[in-house]
């Protein structure tokens, strides 16, 4: 059985592949995320439909060759004024209709060696979805990150606002 995450990452990798391709048109971003006090502004934040989280948005940032990145993943295509339950990204095989996972860190290309922290599904934790003007915005304050060795990977915060 594929583990979640191992998707995201394969996503994730695709994603920084396609986001060294393509600009904004008007070259600025407004998504941005924070974590552990050190905030990162997306340049390429986009929403791919994937087979095993049915949708997944993603922003991307790189800075000094390293890319940072996070990733919401939804069961669905998220709706306008909908708060979702934030669920553990480790070991979810599924999503429902009312909850979603958050998975956040670097990677240093080509390789994909890096640091990732997934959502641990701490009671409270929520993303809020609007759409304006057709574009998806997930707003999240304070969510509880585990690194891969379980331990506390750090506090997220932000606004993705798809391109």
């Amino acid at each position: 059985m594929k583990r979640l995450p191992v998707c995201l990452i394969i996503i994730t990798i695709f994603a920084i592949s396609l986001a060294s391709c393509k600009k904004s048109s008007t070259g600025i971003s407004t998504s941005q995320w924070s974590l552990n006090g050190k905030t990162y502004t997306g340049t390429t934040t986009l929403l791919v439909k994937e087979d095993t989280v049915a949708y997944i948005l993603e922003s991307t940032s790189t800075l000094d060759s390293i890319t940072n990145f996070i990733e919401i993943g939804f069961k669905s295509n998220p709706v306008n004024n909908k708060k979702f339950a934030v669920a553990a990204a480790y070991g979810s095989s599924s999503l429902d209709s009312v909850h979603c996972i958050i998975v956040a860190g670097y990677a240093i290309p080509p390789s994909t060696n890096g640091l990732i922290g997934e959502s641990f599904g701490n009671p409270g934790d929520s993303v809020s979805i609007t759409i304006v003007n057709g574009k998806v915005h997930a707003t999240f304050s304070n969510i509880i990150t585990m690194g891969q060795s379980s331990s506390l990977f750090g506090a997220l915060s932000g606004t993705i606002i798809q391109q």
